[in-house]
């Protein structure tokens, strides 16, 4: 009996941590980061980031990579780079409105050069890399098969290396 309440409580207090993070991130979204449509023209279903691009998590379709930033081109731009804290919050809050389940998406950040210990990731649209949000122990480069980047690992907006090959959301974003 003690260990049926045990497993009870245990039960509890994870479905409150999941409730209050998803309530968390909804009201961070409704709030501070609220959907602005985008003002391009033919991008009626897409969301300004910032003042110089729109984006648009496609949620259902679960491609590999290279075939999500080839419909990201077929679209006119790239899979999304982030480049600080508030536009990893505009891309998490895109994310949620299309599923608050919180799946992993790829983003546009792919390993280019692997040397020992050191690893090189470039942006597939050629923007800078100086931003990260690796999660904890991430990227590991695991059996030298992780080369691309997923966000939502584990936590809301983590990233994550994973093999290229695995069927993905993406997150697209094209310039104003």
């Amino acid at each position: 009996m003690r260990l049926l309440v045990v497993n009870t409580v245990s039960l509890l207090v994870l479905m409150f941590m999941s409730d209050s993070a998803a309530g968390h991130i909804a009201h961070k979204c409704m709030n501070t980061y609220p959907a602005v449509p985008c003002t391009k023209d033919d991008y009626e279903d897409w969301f300004q980031m910032g003042e110089g691009r729109c984006v648009k998590a496609f949620g259902t379709e679960r491609l590999n990579f290279d075939d999500a930033e080839k419909s990201c081109v077929d679209h006119g731009g790239h899979l999304v780079s982030i480049h600080n804290t508030t536009e990893l919050n505009q891309v998490v809050c895109t994310m949620y409105r299309v599923t608050p389940r919180r799946p992993p998406y790829w983003i546009g950040l792919k390993l280019t050069l692997h040397y020992e210990d050191y690893l090189v990731y470039d942006w597939t649209d050629e923007t800078q890399h100086t931003f990260s949000r690796f999660a904890y122990m991430q990227p590991d480069f695991y059996n030298e098969e992780e080369e691309c980047v997923e966000i939502n690992y584990y936590y809301w907006g983590h990233w994550n290396d994973v093999s290229c090959d695995t069927l993905r959301g993406y997150v697209c974003a094209v310039d104003l």
